[in-house]
């Protein structure tokens, strides 16, 4: 237990102080609510400022404006480009037109060969006109219709050769005139000479007395002197190749190649029609068998009539009009039908196996050369 007067003394003792304690540092902190000052704003200083740009020079970032005269105004559409010339389709169609040309230049068609070649030659001149990046197209085109208008002009001359057919109507004026002169007196009736109807075939042709020959093998045989045409009837009984060529005063193939088969052969065919090189003397025959010629004047050969027909080579006269025929043909070689006697030779027909067709033919007098393999019909179309 403890005294109490110690407790008492303890109570009246007066405490000492604790040392004081300093307070902390207030923090940097605004009061509660209030929003701190924006920072000032920053002045630039003299040396900061970059330099104004000088007179004339763009801004930097700035855009330069389009050199005037390059662009078109705003909203305007450039104009299209121009189509670009190049000529492609006239060079084809002058070497297509030059090929076709050449070809028929050397045939009895030479005219038309004339004709595809002028149009080659105007179309290769156009296409070369045009500057193509190719010359090589126009330029073939353009020389072979200079060389289908040459040989054309040379061949058309050829075939369309040979005086004017006359006919025996030019005697019948002076018959009638004899006669009206004579019916003033009485005298007895004169009989008239008959009309010759192979005259004008006879003055434009020639006329001979025929040649028959035969033999076996290769063989040549003389054309008759004055023949400047005449009809071949030829057959041989062979399997080799059966040749008849015409050939000039020097041994030089005429251009006329009557027969070219292989084995046995019969038909008719003619010369002189088709001449290249000159008029024909001699007959060379290439055969492996037995065979016959016979040569005769072109007026031998028998009139065309309206409907015919008949198997192989065959040669004929026509005397009448202008007309269209239709053909038709069983055979499997080629197929042709020329006409003689106008200033070019007609090529009616040139087809290989079986041809049917309509064709026009001009008026006569005329020879008509067909040559097939096969059985063959004609009549008016």
């Amino acid at each position: 237990m403890s005294d109490p007067t110690q407790q008492n003394q303890n109570l009246n003792t007066p405490q000492q102080p604790s040392a004081a304690v300093p307070p902390p540092p207030a923090p940097n902190v605004p009061p509660a609510g209030s929003v701190p000052p924006p920072p000032a704003p920053t002045v630039p200083t003299a040396a900061s400022v970059p330099p104004p740009p000088a007179t004339g020079a763009a801004a930097t970032g700035a855009v330069p404006p389009p050199p005037a005269g390059v662009f078109a105004p705003a909203g305007t559409l450039p104009p299209p480009p121009s189509p670009a010339k190049s000529g492609r389709g006239f060079a084809v169609a002058a070497l297509v037109l030059g090929l076709v040309g050449v070809i028929f230049a050397f045939t009895p068609a030479a005219g038309f060969g004339l004709v595809c070649g002028i149009l080659a030659l105007i179309f290769g001149i156009i296409a070369l006109r045009r500057k193509p990046a190719k010359a090589g197209v126009p330029i073939t085109g353009t020389l072979l219709g200079a060389v289908a208008i040459v040989i054309g002009l040379i061949f058309a001359m050829v075939y369309g050769g040979g005086k004017a057919p006359t006919t025996a109507s030019t005697d019948i004026p002076a018959a009638s005139s004899t006669a009206a002169a004579d019916n003033s007196s009485p005298k007895p009736t004169q009989t008239k000479a008959p009309v010759n109807p192979n005259a004008a075939y006879d003055t434009k042709f020639g006329t001979f007395a025929p040649v028959d020959q035969s033999g076996a093998g290769d063989s040549v045989i003389a054309i008759p002197a004055g023949a400047e045409a005449g009809v071949v009837t030829a057959t041989h009984q062979g399997s080799a190749n059966f040749a008849v060529n015409v050939l000039d005063a020097s041994n030089q193939p005429t251009g006329d190649l009557l027969v070219n088969t292989i084995g046995n052969y019969s038909g008719v065919t003619a010369f002189g029609l088709n001449n290249i090189g000159g008029a024909g003397t001699n007959l060379q025959i290439k055969a492996d068998g037995a065979w016959t010629i016979k040569i005769t004047p072109i007026s031998s050969a028998p009139a065309l009539t309206l409907p015919g027909g008949a198997t192989g080579d065959q040669v004929y006269k026509y005397d009448g009009a202008a007309g269209n025929w239709a053909f038709n043909n069983q055979g499997q070689g080629n197929f042709a039908v020329v006409q003689y006697g106008g200033a070019i030779p007609n090529l009616a027909v040139n087809e290989i196996g079986a041809y049917t067709g309509t064709v026009p033919m001009f008026a006569g007098p005329t020879v008509v050369v067909v040559k097939s393999d096969g059985t063959w019909t004609v009549a008016a179309g």
